[in-house]
Parts: structure tokens; sequence; C-alpha cells
């Protein structure tokens, strides 16, 4: 009798782990369009504005993201790979790149907030930026 509830307890406490793990997933699928970057300097908004039309970045239900800076006059900055979500930490998988290490929040209400360390800045921004990056993201669609 004793397995028998120990095994119970077990399985609701596997379920409701899932069933965490789903929410914050399921608070992160989207596609997301940039709406204030930070940096250790302060708010660099305005200069990423003048140097790209937009930024999106879409969480795909299967684990997969796409990550596109599109700038004016250079070439696009475009990740494609898997996402992993861990409590506050997400972690990119990018093909053919490093790994890209993050944290996040995203309560569902339509805002998303990302920071990276410094190291990460120039592979999702381009040379200029320096010190953690914060991104705020408004849901796009």
């Amino acid at each position: 009798m004793s397995r028998l509830l120990l095994l119970c307890l077990l399985t609701v406490a596997m379920a409701a782990a899932c069933d965490t793990a789903d929410e914050a997933d399921s608070a992160v699928v989207g596609t997301w369009r940039l709406l204030l970057l930070e940096d250790g300097e302060g708010d660099k908004t305005v200069t990423l504005d003048k140097a790209a039309q937009s930024l999106l970045i879409t969480f795909n239900g299967d684990g997969t993201f796409t990550y596109t800076l599109d700038f004016v006059r250079t070439d696009d900055i475009v990740l494609k790979g898997a996402y992993e979500l861990s409590g506050v930490s997400l972690t990119l998988r990018p093909q053919g790149g490093d790994v890209i290490a993050g944290e996040y929040v995203a309560d569902g209400t339509g805002a998303l907030l990302l920071a990276f360390p410094d190291s990460e800045a120039a592979r999702l921004l381009g040379p200029g930026y320096s010190g953690t990056i914060r991104m705020s993201f408004i849901r796009d669609r």
C-alpha cells in the first residue's frame, strides 16, 4: 500500500513539473518584435533603429526558433535552431553555431524580456554593443 501511495505521489509531482514547463514554453511561443534595447552603456534603441528595420524572434511550439535582425544597409543576422527553457534560463542552439545562453521573463501578458551576457552581444547585434544586453519585446503575431 505504501508503495502504491509513493508511486501516486511521484506521478502527481512529475505531472505538475511538466505542466509548469509547458506553461513556460507556451508563454514564449509566437513572434516577438523588439521594443527596447539596452546594454552596459544604457538605452541603445535609437542606435539600433538607425541601423535596422526590425528585430524579430519567433519561438515555435516544437522547440525551434528563428532570430532575424533586418539591417538597412548590411547583411542581416539570421539565426535558426533549437531553444530550451529551464527556470529563467534560455538556451539558443543555432544551427552550425555555438550555444547562446541567457535569461528570459515571459508572463503571458504579451511582453518578453531577454538578457544576454556581454560575450553574446556581437553575435546577436553586431559590433558596437558592450555589457549585458537587455531586450524587451512585444508580441508581434
